[in-house]
Formats: C-alpha cells, structure tokens, sequence
C-alpha cells in the first residue's frame, strides 16, 4: 500500500470552522448567573491544554449568537492577548456544564465539523507543527492578533482512514490523563509536604521522632514570643546569626572575564599567577 493512501494533506479548516468569541461592553456584565445568562470564559480560563471554570464572568443571552455556545468537543483558543506567548493556546470543552458558556471577543470557538473527530482535531491544536504555525504567523507583527483564517489555512498530514485518526486520538487522550493523574497526586503531595512542613516549624519534634503535641493539649510545652508561641526548648535568632550577610555583586567589563573548561567565568589570569573567579552574581 503506498504511502499516498496511508495519509493526505487537509486544511485544518476542512475539520473545524472558527467562530470569533462574544464582544460585550463593561455595562454587558452580570453580577451573578441567571437563567437568561450565559458563562463567558476568557484567555485566562485555557490553562495547560484544559479550561477552568473558577474565574468566570456572565453576559446575557440575547448578546450570544446560537454559533458562539460551547459544545461538547468544541475547543476555545486564545487568538489575541498582550503576551504573545499565550497566544494560539487551546483547550477542548469537553465536560457536561449546567449552564451555556461561550468566549470573549479575545478568544475563538474552534467547532469540529465532525463529532466523531473532535477529540482527533484537538490534538492537532496541541501538535508542535499548529504551535510552529502560530508563532509563524504572529512573526513581524506587532500586534498579538490570530485570525480565524491564519488557523484554518494550516496544512497537516494525517491518516486517510478514519479509524487510524479515532486510533492515535485515543492513545493521546490516554497519555494526556495520565499526565492529568500524576499532576493531580503531585499537587496533592504538595500540599502534605506544606502541611508538615508548617508542623515541624511550628511544634518540631521530641527525641523519639514523634512531632511534639500540639498547644492545644500540651501547652507547657510551649513559650510565647515576638513571632507567636515556639516550642519552650527553642529560641529566637536573627537571621545574621545564622548565615553571612549577602550583597549584590558586580559583573566586569566583557573584556576582563574569559571561559574556562567548567564554563565559570573569570578574570584573566595575570602573568604567573592562576586565574581567579570573577565577582559577580553570576559565578
């Protein structure tokens, strides 16, 4: 079989159409929900490949076009924004919400063509050549600005059958909740280790490892200071005490530093003597 048949060349705007988000004045804005408003989500809400729904605003209906709601599948992009960095990220709608959402003005709804092929569509909004693409097309503008169309006009290479794209959208997504998993249990962690950590350096621990009881049920052991109540076998110092005074450092001329081996930087050596670090912050 040759490779002609194996894959072929499409549009991205052959699988999805762009539809530009909702433009709203400051006075558009609800305080809270309503049954006649709509969840208007921003740049903001793309975060690592996934939207998050904790800092929303609300606009009413009647400023939302039926092509502007989410579906499940469609992925919002961010199309414009100060930071040129964060412009092109995209995130796939991809959880039953209670109420309509839509995007601002400053992002676009990307709406697969087919149901089918949303999940596939979204990994080309992640792939490094999409990422390329963008970067390409905000080159020499001095304005963050995508539009709809820059998009649409990106050409991949994909499989021609239907089912080898339903194939590696599956691996990916799986890959994807994996990453999901594991960066869920180190924020949980996380939060354990500050947890201990604001155990031990409020109550420490007693000689056989176990952390001293808390206030609460021990409070002889225990002395109020200038900084709150420390363990009684404690005690305040200054952090002078404790480590040597830190000043900001200089950086030679360019002219006076040369590489060495290790890649430090240092002054030149003068003639029979060794050479010396320089004094600067970097070294």
């Amino acid at each position: 079989m040759s490779d002609q048949s194996i894959w072929k060349e499409v549009r991205l705007g052959a699988l999805a159409r762009g539809v530009r988000g909702v433009a709203y004045q400051p006075e558009n804005l609800l305080s809270e929900p309503s049954a006649t408003s709509v969840t208007l989500l921003r740049s903001t809400n793309i975060q690592n490949s996934r939207l998050t729904f904790d800092d929303v605003q609300f606009v009413p209906e009647w400023l939302v076009s039926p092509t502007q709601i989410l579906e499940l599948g469609d992925i919002a992009v961010c199309m414009s924004n100060g930071s040129k960095a964060l412009v092109g990220k995209a995130a796939r709608f991809s959880t039953e919400r209670p109420q309509a959402h839509t995007v601002g003005a400053f992002c676009s709804v990307f709406k697969p063509l087919s149901r089918d092929e949303a999940e596939f569509v979204f990994h080309l909004f992640q792939s490094e050549r999409y990422l390329q693409h963008v970067d390409f097309a905000l080159a020499g503008s001095a304005i963050n600005n995508l539009k709809n169309s820059s998009i649409e006009s990106l050409v991949f290479c994909i499989p021609a059958d239907g089912q080898h794209r339903k194939k590696l959208a599956t691996i990916l997504s799986c890959i994807d909740t994996a990453i999901e998993k594991t960066e869920a249990m180190i924020a949980k962690h996380q939060q354990i280790k500050a947890g201990l950590m604001h155990d031990l350096f409020t109550r420490g621990v007693l000689p056989n490892g176990q952390l001293r009881p808390p206030r609460s049920e021990a409070p002889e052991l225990y002395q109020e200071t200038a900084i709150g109540w420390i363990p009684r076998d404690w005690r305040l110092v200054q952090a002078s005490d404790v480590c040597s005074l830190i000043t900001k450092g200089t950086t030679p001329a360019a002219h006076d530093m040369w590489q060495e081996g290790e890649g430090r930087r240092c002054t030149p050596p003068r003639p029979g003597q060794p050479a010396q670090p320089a004094r600067c912050g970097c070294v």
